[in-house]
C-alpha cells in the first residue's frame, strides 16, 4: 500500500514536471532573461530521475527509501531544488549566472554524486547513531557536507527580497517565491534527516504545488519590459526625480508638473519621498496636498494616473496586447494593475475594451 502511494505521488510529480517544463520552454523567448529557461531545464532534467525511481519501485527493486540521508533521494532532490534556485537570481540579475557562478549553486549535488562515479558503496543509515559511528567514512562525510552547503544556499535565498527593486518582478511575487522555496527546502531536509516516507511524499506533493504556482505567476502575473521597447517612452528607472527651474510656485501645481511633464508615475519604485524631493518640500506636505485636492492617498493618486493613461491607450487601440501597457504605466504585477483598473474605471480592462 505504501509503495502504491509513493508511485502515485511521484507519477503526479513526473506529469507536472513534463507539462510545466514544456510550457515554460515554449514560452522562454517571451522574456529578455533566462529565468524561464532555467525553470524549464530544471523540471525536464528531473524527469529521468523520477522515471527511474518509479520504475525501480514498480519492479520491486526498491532503494533504501527509509534510510537517513538516502543518497538516491538526496541526489535527485538536490539537483531539482538547486536548479530551481537559479530562477530568482536570474530575475534580479539577468545574465549574472555565467561560468563558475553557474556551477557554484550545484556544488552540493555534484559533491554527493562523486561516490557513485568512483564506485564507492553508500552506507545504509537507519539511525543517527549510525552517522556518528561512521562519521569518518567518505560517503557519509560527503553527504553531510552536501547537506550543510545546501542549508547555506537556502539561507542565502532569504536575502533575495531585499533586492526586488532591481528585478522585473513585484515584491509580492519575489516574497511568495522565497517563502515557497524555503518550505520546499525544509521538507527536503526533513525527509533526508528523518528517512520518513510520509515526509518524502509530502515534499513531492508540495513540489508539485510549488512549480504550478511558479509557472502560473511567471506566465500570468509577472510583468516585464517588452522585448522591443524602441516605441515606448523612457524606462521607469530612467525617469528623473530632480526638481527643475521651470516648476510653478504653488505646491499642487508643482506636483502636477512632475506627474504631467516628468511622468514619474511610470516608475514602479516611486515613493512620496521621491516626489517631495522633486517638488522641494517634505513628504507630509505632499501627502496632505494631494489628499486636500483629490481625497486620495499618494499611492491611489499614482494609480489613478496610471489607470487613466492605460484607459486612454486602450481607447486609441482596443486590440493591442495589454501586458506591455502594464510595464509602461509602472506596474510589475498584472494582478495589481488589473485590480486598480477596476477600482478607478469601474470595470476590468477586457470589459472596458468590449464597451468600446
Amino acid at each position: 500500500m505504501e509503495v502504491s502511494i509513493t508511485i502515485a505521488v511521484f507519477t503526479i510529480c513526473l506529469t507536472a514536471s513534463v507539462i510545466f517544463g514544456v510550457i515554460l520552454w515554449r514560452k522562454r523567448k517571451d522574456v529578455p532573461d533566462r529565468s524561464r529557461t532555467f525553470l524549464s531545464i530544471s523540471l525536464l532534467l528531473l524527469c529521468p530521475f523520477l522515471i527511474s525511481f518509479i520504475s525501480s519501485l514498480s519492479i520491486g527493486k526498491i532503494p533504501p527509501i527509509h534510510s537517513k540521508l538516502n543518497p538516491f533521494m538526496s541526489i535527485g532532490g538536490l539537483y531539482a531544488i538547486l536548479f530551481i534556485l537559479y530562477y530568482p537570481v536570474e530575475v534580479i540579475r539577468p545574465r549574472w549566472l555565467t561560468g563558475w557562478k553557474l556551477l557554484l549553486p550545484l556544488t552540493p549535488a555534484i559533491l554527493i554524486s562523486f561516490p557513485l562515479l568512483f564506485g564507492i558503496q553508500f552506507h545504509d543509515i537507519q539511525t543517527f547513531g549510525d552517522i556518528k559511528e561512521n562519521i569518518t567514512d567518505i560517503d557519509i562525510l560527503i553527504r553531510l557536507i552536501s547537506i550543510s552547503l545546501f542549508i547555506i544556499i537556502s539561507l542565502f535565498i532569504l536575502i533575495i527580497p531585499f533586492n526586488w527593486r532591481k528585478s522585473s518582478a513585484s515584491k509580492a511575487i519575489i516574497r511568495r517565491y522565497v517563502i515557497l522555496s524555503e518550505i520546499t527546502s525544509f521538507l527536503f531536509l526533513a525527509g533526508c534527516l528523518s528517512g520518513s516516507q510520509m515526509i518524502t511524499n509530502l515534499n513531492v506533493l508540495w513540489g508539485v504545488f510549488f512549480i504550478s504556482q511558479l509557472t502560473y505567476y511567471e506566465l500570468e502575473q509577472r510583468v516585464i519590459a517588452p522585448l522591443d521597447t524602441q516605441d515606448l517612452p523612457d524606462e521607469p528607472e530612467q525617469i528623473a526625480f530632480e526638481a527643475d527651474d521651470n516648476q510653478p510656485d504653488d505646491l499642487w501645481q508643482r506636483i502636477n508638473h512632475q506627474m504631467d511633464k516628468h511622468e514619474i508615475w511610470r516608475n514602479p519604485d516611486v515613493t512620496v519621498e521621491m516626489m517631495s524631493r522633486a517638488v522641494g518640500t517634505n513628504r507630509i506636505y505632499v501627502a496632505d496636498c494631494i489628499r486636500e485636492h483629490t481625497g486620495l492617498t499618494f499611492n491611489d493618486y499614482l494609480n489613478k494616473w496610471r489607470t487613466e493613461y492605460m484607459a486612454d491607450k486602450l481607447r486609441q487601440n482596443p486590440y493591442q496586447d495589454q501586458k506591455p501597457l502594464y510595464f509602461e504605466i509602472g506596474y510589475r504585477n498584472r494582478q495589481t494593475a488589473y485590480r486598480n483598473f477596476i477600482k478607478f474605471v469601474g470595470c476590468s480592462p477586457s470589459d472596458f475594451v468590449a464597451s468600446l
